[in-house]
């Protein structure tokens, strides 16, 4: 069984994209702000935050969407208890486990993350979730799904909900790091607009 993956709208690369630089990293729009907000809206109608027993999201790059969807649903953040930090080392792809799924969750999950890209984490996250006798249901929302990607995993059992669907780029902004490390990742994690590395 693979998982789910509604229909959200997809956005083309722009032929005359704006070029900046942050710290010497180039960087291009992808999605200006007024549009990602357009699309975080449509999501939020299709994603009802209070119809899921538990709520997680992904640290760091979940909690971008997690704190949109909250504040369009009127709904109250609650930071420590809604947190998780799921990872794979870069190089063995080994999982690296900050912060674990609690074992106390049950229901329906609704888990909030950045990216849909290969699904690694996302199945880490899934398997541990399943693994809890009292969950029912694992619903992803998640900001962009990318649209192909080389050896993207299956994630069965699951329903993945994203605001839009982007082409497979190094995506920043809106919880997504563009692939940089160091003391530059959280400026471009938090980037109101979507950009991407120049090819």
């Amino acid at each position: 069984m693979r998982s789910l993956e509604k229909h959200c709208s997809h956005i083309a690369f722009p032929e005359c994209p704006v070029r900046s630089e942050y710290q010497g990293i180039c960087y291009e729009q992808y999605i200006p702000e007024q549009l990602v907000r357009d699309q975080i809206v449509t999501l939020s109608a299709q994603v009802q935050v209070r119809e899921y027993e538990r709520v997680l999201y992904v640290l760091r790059g979940g909690l971008f969407l997690y704190e949109q969807l909250t504040r369009l649903q009127d709904i109250e953040c609650n930071y420590e208890k809604h947190a998780i930090e799921y990872h794979r080392h870069p190089v063995s792809g080994d999982r690296l486990i900050e912060k674990a799924v609690p074992a106390d969750v049950s229901g329906s999950v609704l888990v909030i993350d950045d990216v849909w890209d290969t699904a690694r984490t996302a199945r880490l996250i899934a398997e541990d979730l399943y693994r809890l006798p009292a969950v029912e249901q694992v619903t992803f929302a998640v900001v962009a799904r990318k649209d192909s990607v080389p050896g993207r995993v299956g994630v069965p059992g699951v329903t993945v909900y994203a605001a839009m669907e982007l082409e497979n780029r190094w995506l920043g902004g809106c919880g997504m790091d563009l692939g940089v490390e160091g003391p530059n990742n959280r400026y471009f994690r938090n980037l109101p607009e979507i950009v991407v590395r120049p090819e």
